[in-house]
């Protein structure tokens, strides 16, 4: 199963109601989707400080020069390679597991755990 197939059947199962394509779409009008064979991750970049309704919003533009952060939606699959991928540099990302809070950590802690975690894929 393909990196999209695996996180496409995730919602499913945990947000049955939301149109996932119709999301990905979102992301890659106002933001970004990276679709590999290894790995599949979608966000755009936000302030950290911003209200969660805003960072979660797929379709909310912050300016870029406010941004310090990538909030990653959705993303599965071996990250070891991912965050270079990003379209600029910034010293954080964010995400939010499934009924949790946003989380924010320093890139370079997420790309060291991806690094360790990608030797068990």
């Amino acid at each position: 199963m393909s990196p999209y197939e695996t996180i496409y059947r995730q919602y499913q199962e945990k947000l049955p109601d939301l149109d996932f394509p119709k999301l990905v779409g979102s992301y890659m009008t106002f933001g970004f989707v990276f679709s590999t064979p290894v790995y599949f991750m979608m966000g755009k970049s936000v302030n950290r400080r911003a209200s969660p309704d805003l960072i979660r919003d797929p379709s909310h533009r912050f300016a870029r020069e406010e941004c310090d952060a990538w909030w990653i939606h959705a993303a599965t699959g071996n990250m070891a390679g991912a965050w270079k991928a990003m379209p600029w540099p910034l010293p954080w990302v964010g995400f939010q597991r499934f009924d949790d809070d946003l989380h924010f950590y320093p890139l370079e802690r997420m790309n060291a755990l991806a690094q360790v975690y990608s030797h068990d894929a």
